[in-house]
């Protein structure tokens, strides 16, 4: 089944251990679970896939998807993808 999110907000969140990429967004139907991916549409036949490795929920509609970085070249190419605002799907 597929999952709808609408990003409200693209961060980082970085510390001695991880460096984390954190959207926070709001639900559609379904379900955002950590081992599922978000896709990333380039266009109509390409897209990439991004591993969710934690959700954090604010509340009853709005979640924190994170997805831990190896480096800080990966999270600089996650942010610069420009997602708030933007409507993805999870699988």
């Amino acid at each position: 089944m597929f999952t709808e999110i609408y990003v409200e907000n693209a961060s980082a969140v970085s510390s001695e251990e991880q460096i984390l990429f954190v959207l926070q967004c709001q639900m559609g139907k379904g379900e955002a679970i950590a081992g599922a991916n978000i896709c990333v549409p380039f266009n109509s036949e390409f897209d990439m896939r991004i591993p969710i490795d934690e959700v954090e929920v604010v509340d009853r509609e709005c979640v924190k998807i994170k997805v831990n970085c190896t480096d800080a070249d990966e999270l600089e190419f996650l942010l610069g993808l420009k997602l708030s605002g933007e409507i993805l799907t999870i699988e």
